[in-house]
């Protein structure tokens, strides 16, 4: 379950409660996955042989507006407001390889794949634009967007729930499974056996 932050030159295993920031770039090895919390509350969640860039994260001023953008580079990707950060307003943008997400709404589940870009709304209100090509509001919940490399993007449509629950589980962190989490019950402890 291996996760990294490259900050400048420097790459660094992730740690519980770590603070990030702007120009960080996060990776996911292989069956990882990663949950991060933004400023204002809001839930970021990437699963295996992800990237994503924080190219800009700017707090709010009391009562002001969060601002960022986030780059998607690879991988699946879910943005989710909780309870307490609902109330804050927020102007996020997530760009997922050729496609940008505005995302406006509460719940919405994306990935950058080899051969495609998609986005689902799951709850909420998104705007999508690839290029120069019109923006799409999406506010139909359950709905998606999938943009093929080189082709047209297709028509938004329902997303079948098995297909969302699929989708899910590529970003979700079993409940039975291991996790690194901050005051844990589990400790690492690292011993040399060099005789130097």
């Amino acid at each position: 379950m291996p996760a990294w932050v490259q900050r400048g030159g420097t790459r660094l295993p992730v740690a519980p409660g770590m603070a990030l920031e702007a120009g960080d770039i996060l990776r996911t090895g292989p069956n990882a996955r990663l949950l991060v919390q933004l400023a204002e509350g809001s839930l970021v969640k990437l699963g295996a042989d992800a990237e994503l860039r924080l190219q800009a994260l700017k707090p709010a001023s009391t009562g002001g507006l969060f601002e960022g953008l986030l780059d998607v580079v690879k991988g699946a990707f879910r943005f989710t407001t909780t309870l307490l950060s609902r109330n804050h307003r927020r102007k996020l943008d997530v760009r997922i390889a050729n496609v940008t997400a505005g995302i406006r709404g509460t719940d919405v589940w994306g990935k950058a794949a080899s051969d495609k870009d998609i986005v689902c709304l799951i709850e909420g209100e998104v705007s999508v634009t690839r290029g120069s090509e019109p923006t799409i509001t999406m506010s139909d919940p359950l709905s998606f967007y999938v943009a093929p490399h080189g082709q047209a993007p297709l028509p938004v449509r329902p997303v079948d729930p098995e297909q969302l629950q699929r989708w899910a589980l590529e970003t979700d962190i079993a409940e039975d499974g291991p996790a690194l989490v901050e005051n844990g019950a589990w400790r690492v402890y690292v011993e040399s056996l060099s005789s130097s």
